[in-house]
Parts: C-alpha cells; structure tokens; sequence
C-alpha cells in the first residue's frame, strides 16, 4: 500500500479535525454564505423600493439582525462540533480513526445538533414564505421582479441543499461497540478524505456485508492490510452475534 495515496494514515497528521472543518462543515459554511448572499439581495431590494422611510443605518441593523438569526445557530453547531471533537471524540489524529466516524455519526442523531439545525431553518423559511407571498402579489398585478427572481436562485439553491444535508443524517445507528471500534484506523484515500463521514460509513456497512458472504475484495480497501479483515468483521457484526444469541 502506497502511503502517500492515504492520508488518514499519515503519522502526527491531524487529518481528522481537517476533515470535519473542510468536508463535514462545509454545508453549514455554504449555508452560511448563501444566507449573507440572500440577505443582501433583500437589501438591495429594500433599498430601491424604499429610500425615504428607512435610514441607512436602519437597513444595516436589520440586515444584521436577519443574518444573525440565522448565524448565530450556525456559529453555534460549529462549536458544538469543536468542542466535541475535543471532548468526546478525544482529539483523535486521523480521519479514518473509528473515535472520529463513530463520533460524527452520534454527533448528527444528538439533540442539541438537531435544535440547532432547527434553529437554522426556522429563519429561511419565514423568509421564503414571505417572499413567495410577495412575489405572487406582484405577478397578480402584472409587474413582477424578474431581475430580483433571478438573482434569488443560486443562493436560494445552495441553502436548501446544504440545509436538507444538515436535516437528514445517513449514517443509521450500528449498534457496533465504540470502545473497540475506538481501536480501528481505516485507510482514506484522497478521494475518499473529500466524502463526508456519512458516505464512507455507508459504503463500509456495504464492504462488510459483502465480505460476510464471502467477498472481501472491497472491504480490503478500507483497511491497512489483509490481516486487519478478521478484526473489523468481529468489531462491527459482534452485537449482531449477541442478538442473535439472545
């Protein structure tokens, strides 16, 4: 195996609190970017309809204000999972370390995640309920803002997708043993170390199926070497075995 096609397996790397600031995090920063984009979009709007009555200052408050409702939530989820990593992942070095999957794939079933990722839609769709309302109001009279519309899109997009990312985890509980997957390492390649933790824990479920009907071809891409295929079939079907037991 060629150590330098994966990084999760570089020594005194800190590939994991990369991997969740740049991959796993990223939704909420497109979301984040996305809602300013919006909020200067509504801005602007405001401004051209409405010069006289508001002062500047007043636009920049409420400006402010409506990208805060929504930031503040984001700012939050984003030290909650700094924190965690720390705390309860216990800082661990590489992103295929199973402290670093089993963590993330807790940290999206947690409340506290949830409440904030509530939180962070609650906002945008007040929002876009009110513009829909407004829009349809100004197609009924036969001027709408087509130029605005437009402008809307890109932005508008991207939340949305980033947002049903936050709302929707993939990874579905295992029932594997934290304490020993705590023990594993997995081998992440460049491609792989782009894909969230949700993917590659789905992808893995997949290998680990196949290699328990005898094909574990592709469970050995995910591992070190072949020796390591007895060690991470026993941690991951082990409660699979107790159940059936019971």
């Amino acid at each position: 195996m060629a150590w330098y096609k994966y990084p999760s397996l570089w020594p005194y790397f800190p590939s994991a609190i990369l991997h969740f600031v740049l991959v796993e995090m990223r939704v909420v920063f497109a979301a984040a970017a996305s809602w300013y984009m919006l909020c200067e979009i509504m801005l602007q709007k405001l401004s051209a309809e409405d010069a006289i009555t508001y002062s500047k200052w007043q636009k920049t408050l409420a400006f402010r204000i409506t990208f805060c409702l929504f930031g503040v939530p984001a700012a939050l989820l984003l030290l909650k999972g700094l924190f965690g990593f720390v705390w309860e992942a216990g800082t661990p070095m590489s992103c295929g370390s199973g402290a670093y999957l089993g963590w993330t794939w807790r940290l999206e079933r947690s409340r506290v995640y949830q409440g904030l990722v509530a939180l962070m839609c609650t906002m945008p769709a007040l929002t876009l309920c009110m513009a829909f309302h407004e829009l349809h109001g100004d197609w009924k009279i036969g001027h709408g803002h087509f130029e605005m519309v437009s402008a809307y899109v890109i932005p508008l997009g991207v939340m949305l997708v980033a947002l049903f990312g936050l709302c929707g985890p993939q990874m579905r509980p295992n029932g594997w043993d934290q304490e020993q997957l705590d023990g594993l390492v997995f081998a992440r390649s460049w491609f792989e170390c782009l894909r969230s933790n949700d993917i590659f824990g789905l992808r893995l479920v997949d290998a680990l199926w196949k290699a328990q009907n005898g094909k574990s071809e592709e469970l050995l891409t995910f591992l070190r070497s072949a020796e390591e295929v007895a060690v991470v079939m026993h941690v991951c079907r082990e409660p699979r075995e107790d159940g059936k037991q019971v």
